[in-house]
C-alpha cells in the first residue's frame, strides 16, 4: 500500500504540471432557477401572469389516453355488477380443521382449561 504521504505527493500540482483551478467551469446541464420569471426587480414588482403561471403546471396524475387499450374491468360488457365473484377468503382446511378440530383442542389451548370447572 502506498502511504498517504506518497498519495498527497502524487496529487501535487508542480508534479502535474497543471492546475486544477485552470481547467475552468462546465456549466451545468439541465435548468436553473435563475431563468425563472421573478429574478429581477422589477419582475418581482409586477408578478409572474397567469396564463404563464398555468402554462408551468403539470397535472399530477397522468392524462389518459383515449386511443388506449382499456383495462380488464372497462372491457367488462355488463359492468362490475355483472363480473364473475372472486372468492379472495378461501383457504384449503387446516390439518386440524380436516380432523374436525376446534383451535382449543389442536392447539392445546389453555383457554378450554379455564372454561371448565374443576371439582376441588
Amino acid at each position: 500500500m502506498t502511504s498517504d504521504r506518497s498519495q498527497a505527493e502524487s496529487l501535487d500540482e508542480e508534479s502535474l504540471d497543471l492546475d486544477p483551478l485552470e481547467a475552468g467551469v462546465e456549466p451545468p446541464e439541465r435548468w436553473a432557477e435563475a431563468t425563472k420569471h421573478g429574478t429581477t426587480p422589477n419582475e418581482a414588482r409586477e408578478g409572474e401572469s397567469l396564463d404563464s403561471k398555468l402554462a408551468e403546471e403539470e397535472p399530477d396524475i397522468p392524462v389518459p389516453d383515449p386511443e388506449a387499450p382499456a383495462e380488464d374491468a372497462d372491457r367488462l360488457e355488463g359492468g362490475p355488477e355483472e363480473a364473475p365473484p372472486v372468492d379472495r377468503l378461501h383457504r384449503p382446511p387446516t390439518e386440524a380443521a380436516g380432523r374436525g378440530q376446534s383451535a382449543d383442542e389442536a392447539g392445546g389451548s389453555v383457554a378450554k382449561s379455564l372454561r371448565e370447572d374443576h371439582p376441588e
